[in-house]
């Protein structure tokens, strides 16, 4: 079942229940996102054999994040797919949540913690779920740990909207 479609991906649900992302390395966006990676990647000597950069890159921060219960878990990488944990159905304006304000000063706590910029949340619902009354956030393709080196690469290359994690997640909380 397609849960979601971007201009750099798919995501279905597979029979398991599990979610796989599959990126579209012939569109643009995904090759530049791409490159800008590996060059990123290159410099730091950290790649994996046959798994591109934007896949490698987005499974590296979602490991990073683990330990906290903000993301889906990582279950396999492939050459053109990452699958993932099913962490429920995309945020609307009717969406029930269970204490959402301190649902989202934890997740800002977490990424402060673990040093992860998002840097796509944007003030839209997409990079948003929700399971069972709990928001999760998905889609860490331009995320950093530690450093803004990709961030600031991004803002040159692709000029996103906007860069702050913590004003985007308050955003959420005034459409509720």
């Amino acid at each position: 079942m397609l849960l979601g479609k971007s201009n750099t991906s798919k995501v279905i649900v597979l029979p398991n229940g599990t979610i796989r992302k599959t990126i579209d390395f012939t569109k643009p966006t995904a090759i530049k996102l791409n490159n800008i990676l590996k060059s990123i990647y290159d410099k730091l000597h950290e790649y994996l054999e046959d798994i591109p950069p934007l896949i490698y890159h987005e499974a590296r921060v979602l490991n990073h994040l683990s330990e906290y219960d903000i993301a889906p878990k990582v279950i396999n990488l492939n050459f053109d797919s990452i699958t993932m944990t099913n962490v429920g159905a995309h945020v609307t304006k009717i969406t029930k949540f269970e204490d959402l304000p301190n649902r989202v000063n934890y997740i800002i706590k977490v990424l402060g913690e673990a040093k992860v910029n998002h840097n796509d949340l944007r003030d839209s619902f997409q990079n948003y779920t929700c399971l069972y009354g709990k928001l999760y956030l998905i889609d860490f393709q331009m995320a950093d740990i530690g450093s803004n080196e990709i961030s600031s690469i991004m803002k040159i290359k692709l000029k996103p909207r906007s860069w702050d994690d913590e004003k985007d997640l308050g955003w959420l909380l005034e459409q509720f």
